[in-house]
């Protein structure tokens, strides 16, 4: 991790803090912004003040020293500061942080009239013309590609709501703030009016999701609170995260991992207010302060209470009772082989399922308990076995997957959800999707083959074979817990004139149907993801992508009140493109809505390495075929809805 902090990074810090809303008045955005500059020009950061610009509009009777150069926090400002850091100024080594303390804004589109959602950051001056001067998601999106260009090393912290809302009842004004203006409707889009067609053909090489760590301060249906602390009003999360970079014992800041503070601080804003929850977009192994991105597995979140471990998933995610989990901390990155020497070297060591529940789940230490650092995660190492069939019976592989804790082979002529077949030499996965590519053209695509005389490899392609389709057997899971209550449809956006930012995604037309019910798709074709709750509860709807080369990515995780739908889009506000890997053909994709009223994040479900990287790393230097890259009794619900999707290049 040490190639992340280069010996002398130089920084661009944008900060913003707003209290002095007319008529919406809050009292901690500036007190804020103060806290983080003091921390960053001081010994444990040591940026030089000439590199942090801060905007802030502080009430007329705050009792505060002025930052040296510091200005109003105005629209002409903002969008000012904004564009400077997507200049040339800023180059490829350098390390961008923006942060924001303030009002948010939500608009929708009229019932009946229009469909759209729109968030904003919300400047001092908006009332000072009309329409009020809002700062929209997608003109944010569009001023963050211009600095994802520059740097890929993006930190942006939000300290506001993004939807509207008032106090709730018996919230006292005096010691808690609600950062949201109210929420409102219009007829026409704000991205519409202002000349915006979003879909503008960027979004399939844009580097946004890898170069831009995303903290805000709570889900889009919450609300966002200031609290008084010591007898100084600040924000709920501001607070959290100046308290968990305090508790980091190194007295060097600079090389501080989100690992490392983003439990505590999670878990003492739920503490202080149970109905916000921050939410941390991008990797936990990542350098806090504008770090380049890495890529790893975020495993299973561990926190250790007393002598029991407090685990972040629990019995939907075949976190059982009895299953072992081998904990570890932010390093290695990306697992081990299981049971390697590299994998019994990073151990920390071994915990054991005593209670789960649907969503987590609390385990004891096999042998003496053990200390663990923050950040800690772990993965399964002894479950329910994955029933495998050996086609044809080859008693040499029967007996080597035999020995791995995660697979079980069956007896020949039983059926079991995946096989293993011989052909030409190659050992093939085959489940539902995918073959062996020995039959016609519209058979099933390859998913991955190992060489026929690594038996070692096919063990670690089906172990990772195990974790890869455990999003399968959760939503498969979840779907027949409540059967219909989410449904998930692929919809085309290529049509004459398409514009992201007024369509009404229900009136689109499904991509087109093929066997079995799969949706075929052309490499780079412009779609998206229409989700509907069909529940009599709130759900929280997280989308994944499960590859065809072997990742899992977590797309999106949104909010979809009873009856009601969400559109997934890029970025908020463009259609996905699909991509294959160079050498292939066509792949599939099986998309996933997982929908739940608990709020345990489903991280953990996401797998960062290939199939052709396992194959090569227990290989040595073999491919894979195939491949795709991107972009109990209890009150909780679980649901889930299913697509396949068929890519194929033109």
């Amino acid at each position: 991790m040490a190639d992340q902090e280069p010996a002398e990074a130089k920084f661009h810090v944008l900060l913003i803090g707003v209290d002095n809303y007319p008529g919406h008045l809050l009292r901690g955005c500036v007190n804020d912004v103060d806290a983080l500059h003091r921390l960053l020009i001081g010994p444990r950061m040591r940026i030089p003040e000439r590199q942090i610009r801060c905007l802030v509009s502080p009430l007329p009777d705050a009792q505060r020293t002025p930052i040296e150069g510091e200005q109003a926090a105005s629209a002409a400002n903002i969008r000012d500061a904004l564009e400077a850091l997507g200049a040339k100024q800023v180059a490829a080594d350098d390390r961008v942080l923006i942060y924001y303390s303030g009002h948010g804004k939500r608009i929708t589109g009229a019932p009946g009239v229009s469909a759209f959602c729109r968030e904003a950051l919300v400047p001092a001056d908006f009332e000072s013309a009309d329409p009020p001067l809002f700062l929209f998601d997608f003109e944010i999106n569009r001023l963050l590609r211009k600095i994802v260009q520059q740097t890929r090393s993006v930190t942006v912290i939000f300290d506001c709501c993004h939807a509207g809302g008032a106090l709730k009842d018996g919230d006292d004004p005096a010691h808690s703030a609600v950062r949201a203006l109210p929420a409102s409707t219009a007829a026409e889009d704000p991205a519409r009016r202002a000349g915006v067609n979003v879909d503008d053909g960027d979004a399939s090489s844009d580097p946004i999701p890898d170069a831009c760590q995303f903290v805000s301060a709570c889900l889009a249906y919450e609300y966002a609170k200031e609290i008084d602390q010591d007898g100084v009003r600040r924000g709920l999360l501001t607070c959290a995260f100046l308290a968990a970079l305090d508790a980091v014992p190194d007295p060097d800041l600079r090389p501080t991992r989100w690992a490392q503070i983003w439990q505590e601080m999670r878990a003492a804003v739920i503490r202080q207010n149970p109905a916000q929850t921050p939410s941390l977009q991008g990797y936990l192994g990542r350098i806090v302060f504008a770090g380049p991105p890495v890529h790893g597995d975020p495993g299973i979140p561990v926190v250790r209470d007393g002598d029991r471990y407090q685990l972040w998933a629990g019995s939907m995610a075949e976190v059982t009772k009895g299953v072992e989990l081998a904990v570890y901390g932010e390093l290695p990155l990306e697992f081990p082989a299981l049971d390697s020497p590299a994998d019994r070297a990073a151990r920390l060591g071994t915990i054991r399922v005593i209670a789960p529940k649907l969503s987590d789940a609390v385990a004891v230490a096999v042998g003496a308990p053990f200390k663990i650092p923050p950040g800690a995660r772990g993965r399964v190492v002894k479950a329910e076995p994955l029933r495998c069939a050996v086609i044809p019976p080859n008693p040499a592989l029967v007996k080597a997957l035999g020995e791995s804790p995660l697979i079980k082979p069956v007896a020949p002529g039983e059926a079991a959800p995946v096989r293993i077949e011989l052909h030409d030499g190659r050992w093939y996965v085959v489940d539902d999707q995918f073959g062996t590519g020995a039959g016609a053209a519209s058979d099933p695509p390859v998913l991955v083959h190992a060489p026929s005389t690594e038996l070692p490899v096919v063990r670690d392609v089906l172990e990772h074979y195990y974790r890869y389709s455990l999003p399968l057997r959760v939503a498969q899971r979840a779907a027949d817990a409540q059967p219909g209550g989410l449904e998930l449809h692929v919809k085309s956006c290529d049509v004459p004139g398409f514009d992201a930012a007024t369509v009404d995604a229900r009136t689109l037309q499904d991509a087109p149907g093929g066997p079995g019910g799969i949706r075929l798709v052309t490499e780079g074709a412009p779609i998206c993801f229409y989700a509907c709750n069909r529940t009599l509860e709130r759900l929280h709807v997280a989308l994944f992508d499960v590859e065809g080369g072997g990742e899992v990515q977590q797309l999106d995780d949104q909010v979809i009140e009873p009856g009601n739908f969400h559109v997934f889009w890029y970025l908020g506000n463009e259609p996905y493109r699909m991509w294959l890997a160079d050498e292939t053909r066509r792949s599939r994709d099986r998309l996933v809505v997982i929908g739940r009223t608990s709020r345990y994040p489903l991280d953990h479900l996401c797998v960062s390495q290939t199939f052709a990287q396992v194959v090569a790393r227990s290989a040595g230097g073999h491919k894979a075929a195939g491949g795709r890259r991107s972009s109990g009794t209890s009150s909780e619900l679980w649901t889930a809805a299913q697509q396949v999707l068929e890519i194929v290049r033109p």
